[in-house]
């Protein structure tokens, strides 16, 4: 047999194999097995496939030509091996975002001498399985790809999608001619499972799989192969986009905690304070409220000294300069909750600021107090939280203040009654702080 003698051995010298043809392979010679034999191995070197003229031992082919493929000689489909165009994407390891990207692959049937071996009609399947144990179509994560060979040109192209096993960063794919016992007639490649910036691991039900997903717009994910960190919603002291996160105010520190994959805020710039610390979505740098002093990092905010007054963004205590208050008490027909909105405070603050002939920034909130549960209750800026104690707002400055005893008009919007009356410098408190009451609340303007 061929296993032990090649059938071109005992040709005589001189024998030439030109101008035949064939209408299916072997223009020359077909061997009806997919091996040309050991015995032959050593006699041929490429390419035997093409018309060129070729001697093997004693023997010359020449001019000869096949419809199909091997144009001197052929045999039977030998191996399976990756197309030429896409050897290049089938690398032995590669990586791919399993549910978001697909895995493209070309596979072609070749002879015992590397012909692509065209005219057949046979199936290929490809299967995606688990990175341990035996890959076959019985024990694949998804379902089989079966897909013929193209007659004409001897190949087989797949566009496969790629899920990864629990707990597993790798899977195997297996291509493979059906049917067919010659481990020489399938291929397989590892793949690496891996997500990308802006994307997150999530679980198939039912399938103990897991695949990538991507961020909504505006999300971010801290590691995007950790399991347990998911698409997180930006903070508000921050910008995320391509699923990383970067801090609104210059010089601010976020760190990511590897536990929960939630980024905190660590510390702010000078000038800056952290609000909401405690809250992941709102917080952020605050600016340093006008009558406050903020040395950044870690530290919080801290009031100036009595009789004295800062404008905002103060960064040391040096920025808190002398300053005479006035007392008011104002009634607005709104909620503590619309009050607390930033752009109905700023609006506050810039008409109480018009009226007394100063800055905005000289005029801050001390506190204040709901004094209804109604749908229109008036939210009235105090000291205590108790209706009746008079309320206070400071308003910085140097010299005599503005005798101003009652005026109205349209501070927020809606209308308003506001008294005011002036508090001697010897005997104020640094902000209103002479009534008494509790901590003012932190800083809450947008950064």
């Amino acid at each position: 047999g061929l296993s032990s003698s090649c059938f071109l051995s005992g040709v005589g010298q001189g024998v030439v194999f030109a101008s035949n043809r064939a209408g299916k392979a072997g223009g020359a010679v077909h061997v009806a097995c997919s091996h040309v034999g050991a015995a032959c191995a050593g006699l041929f070197a490429p390419p035997l496939g093409t018309a060129v003229p070729v001697f093997v031992a004693s023997v010359m082919f020449r001019g000869n030509a096949a419809t199909l493929y091997g144009n001197a000689m052929s045999t039977e489909a030998s191996t399976l091996e990756w197309a030429r165009e896409s050897q290049n994407s089938t690398a032995l390891l590669q990586s791919v975002a399993p549910g978001l990207q697909t895995l493209s692959l070309a596979v072609e049937l070749h002879d015992d001498l590397n012909s692509v071996v065209r005219g057949k009609g046979e199936s290929v399947s490809f299967v995606v399985c688990s990175s341990g144990g035996t890959c076959s179509e019985d024990s694949g994560v998804l379902p089989a790809t079966v897909q013929a060979l193209d007659p004409a040109t001897g190949g087989s192209r797949v566009v496969l999608g790629v899920e990864c096993v629990l707990g597993s960063t790798q899977a195997v794919v297996r291509v493979a001619v059906l049917g067919a016992a010659s481990p020489d007639l399938e291929r397989t490649i590892t793949v690496k499972c891996r997500c990308n910036a802006g994307q997150a691991r999530q679980e198939v039900v039912g399938r103990g799989t897991w695949v990538c997903r991507q961020c909504a717009p505006g999300d971010v994910v801290a590691d995007p192969n950790n399991p347990a960190h998911s698409c997180e919603t930006c903070p508000a002291g921050a910008v995320c986009s391509g699923g990383k996160l970067e801090g609104k105010v210059a010089g601010s520190l976020w760190e990511a905690d590897i536990a929960t994959g939630r980024y905190q805020l660590k510390t702010c710039p000078p000038g800056f304070a952290i609000f909401a610390r405690d809250s992941y979505e709102d917080q952020m740098c605050a600016v340093c409220e006008p009558g406050w002093y903020c040395l950044g990092r870690e530290i919080s905010p801290t009031k100036c000294p009595k009789a004295s007054h800062s404008v905002e963004r103060a960064k040391a205590k040096a920025a808190c300069t002398p300053a005479v208050f006035v007392s008011l008490k104002i009634s607005l027909p709104m909620s503590k909750e619309d009050f607390e909105v930033p752009e109905t405070l700023q609006k506050f603050k810039a008409g109480i600021a018009a009226a007394a002939e100063v800055d905005v920034s000289m005029v801050s909130i001390e506190a204040y107090a709901q004094t209804s549960a109604g749908r229109r209750v008036h939210a009235i800026p105090q000291v205590a939280g108790l209706d009746g104690i008079p309320q206070v707002i400071g308003l910085g400055g140097s010299g005599s203040s503005r005798d101003l005893v009652r005026f109205g008009g349209s501070l927020v919007g809606v209308p308003s009654t506001v008294s005011l009356g002036v508090q001697d410098d010897a005997q104020g408190d640094g902000g209103g702080g002479a009534l008494g009451g509790p901590p003012p609340p932190p800083p809450h303007l947008q950064p």
